[in-house]
């Protein structure tokens, strides 16, 4: 019996190891947690079942948290943090002026040069809006 974690005071055993395929043919492979439905008092633990009362359910891909814990330790770094704050205000905001005031999410075209045009003129849009 291996736990994992406690989350809202749930503790998750180890359950199977799980295969998923996506539809680009991608295979991955989770380790699957169930939460324990009693605490070490025998009390109920209502946080450990979903809304339909089954078991809690998590699955946590190893290498995955390996590139989320390489990627954490890169942006505790000063000079890696003032880029990623850099970048927050300088390119995301644009883009989502984008989304939220003028409805643009996707291209409607195909092609490098046609998918250029669309967002010449949405980008044309934004700038006239300002």
């Amino acid at each position: 019996m291996i736990i994992i974690s406690i989350l809202k005071g749930v503790r998750f055993n180890f359950n199977a190891y799980r295969t998923r395929t996506d539809k680009y043919g991608l295979t991955r492979d989770f380790k699957e947690y169930v939460a324990e439905t009693v605490d070490v008092n025998q009390q109920p633990v209502p946080d450990a079942l979903t809304k339909k009362g089954y078991k809690r359910r998590i699955q946590v891909n190893p290498s995955y948290e390996y590139f989320k814990a390489q990627q954490r330790e890169q942006l505790s770094d000063p000079e890696c943090a003032k880029v990623y704050a850099r970048r927050k205000i300088d390119v995301e905001p644009a883009f989502g002026f984008l989304k939220a005031c003028l409805g643009f999410t996707q291209f409607h075209v195909r092609g490098i040069d046609k998918v250029k045009q669309e967002i010449g003129l949405a980008l044309l849009a934004a700038n006239l809006r300002k």
